[in-house]
């Protein structure tokens, strides 16, 4: 598999206290700018959902430290997000609480590492199928201090073991694509966010973002299982 030189790595969220309570992209950029000392060779941290704006927050608050970070604004352009994970090292998913996180699965479809919280549909959907030995397991408190401990030590372990990480990102994505069908890990996406009963954690919520998904990368594009999912969460806004 081919391997990147450098580091580069990727989350979700903004920096408004809201979400970043639940998405905490500010302890994956604390993370980041400890590691990013550490490493000489090219690296970048790109989030996606953040505004341009919120670059001067994090420039203000790492003053000292040059931090190569690129904002990603959210975009019903799904391009957009699938040739940003193409090029990460890793892709980091440290939310308190996630209904799915289909971000996580599309970086699954492309092989690029994990490091999840096990606060996430998807983190016991891989659990479910005996399969969350692949991942980097992320048992965060909502402490700061100690979740960013342990995020800067998941992007140090995959940086430090690239070539493993990537042999066990490409092994996730076969042994799920052994194990299950297109209709039961849609079922069980759907299954996932419905167990979490708050329509807040539903990622997709009006007929435009339906159509974004339709169009989705979701393992190799494989349109029963985007059929699947996009029925049942028509199910959900039609209730």
């Amino acid at each position: 598999l081919p391997t990147r030189k450098g580091f580069f790595t990727m989350a979700t969220g903004r920096l408004d206290a809201q979400n970043d309570n639940i998405k905490r992209a500010s302890i994956v950029i604390d993370a980041y700018s400890r590691i990013s000392k550490e490493i000489y060779e090219d690296k970048m941290l790109s989030i996606y959902g953040i505004e341009e704006e919120s670059l001067s927050i994090i420039a203000e608050n790492n003053s000292k430290n040059v931090l190569n970070i690129k904002a990603l604004p959210f975009s019903n352009d799904r391009e957009q997000i699938f040739q940003a994970l193409s090029e990460q090292t890793m892709f980091s998913m440290p939310s308190l609480h996630e209904g799915f996180g289909l971000t996580g699965l599309e970086a699954i479809s492309m092989n690029i590492p994990l490091a999840i919280s096990v606060n996430s549909g998807l983190y016991e959907m891989l659990e479910n199928f005996d399969l969350k030995a692949y991942i980097y397991k992320l048992e965060l408190s909502g402490d700061n201090e100690s979740d960013s401990e342990k995020i800067y030590k998941a992007m140090y372990e995959i940086h430090c073991n690239k070539e493993k990480w990537r042999i066990k990102a490409k092994t996730l994505k076969d042994k799920l694509l052994e194990n299950t069908t297109w209709k039961k890990l849609g079922k069980t996406i759907v299954e996932s966010l419905l167990s979490k009963k708050q329509e807040s954690y539903f990622p997709i919520k009006n007929e435009k973002e339906l159509e974004c998904f339709k169009k989705s990368n979701i393992l190799d594009n494989q349109e029963l299982l985007r059929q699947y999912v996009f029925i049942e969460y028509k199910k959900i806004l039609d209730r």
